[in-house]
């Protein structure tokens, strides 16, 4: 007996870059995606859309940070002080489920740290992109650091 979902296929399947983040990040759709590919076995991607697709991922990250950033102003200006607590951010957010399951998909949770004082906070954490990127931000700075080297041609960037 054939499976339904490789029958119905006519040729190679060919993924882009949205795909494909489809299949490292659950987002719309995903579930559909990982069933409809279970058993093909002529996938084709581009080296564009594997580019592409850990830029997205770094991008998340990037995004994420800043949403945290956010969190942490509007948690200092309801209660004095920003938080050290990633559960006091969650509540900040309105909705601790939906905060809880995107922080997961964009960053290692053994990789995150969260400080804060009175008057200053610092978040850094490494992303679940290819290159393991950490990131961090501050109340007054953010950068993006890749972990693995890049091809000689491009110098590793530093924050300041």
């Amino acid at each position: 007996m054939s499976d339904p979902w490789v029958d119905r296929w006519a040729g190679p399947i060919y993924l882009d870059a949205s795909a494909v983040v489809k299949l490292f990040v659950p987002e719309e759709e995903s579930e559909e995606l990982n069933e409809a590919l279970v058993g093909a076995e002529d996938v084709i991607l581009s080296d564009l859309a594997l580019t592409e697709t850990a830029s997205a991922l770094g991008r998340r990250a990037r995004e994420g940070l800043q949403v945290l950033a956010e969190i942490q102003e509007a948690h200092k200006a309801a209660s004095g002080s920003y938080t050290d607590r990633l559960a006091d951010l969650a509540r900040a957010s309105g909705d601790a489920r939906a905060f809880q399951e995107s922080m997961g998909r964009i960053f290692d949770p053994d990789a995150f740290l969260l400080e804060a004082g009175r008057d200053r906070y610092r978040i850094r954490a490494r992303a679940l992109d290819r290159w393991r990127s950490e990131v961090f931000i501050t109340d007054t700075t953010f950068c993006a650091l890749p972990s693995a080297p890049r091809p000689a041609a491009r110098k590793r960037r530093r924050c300041r």
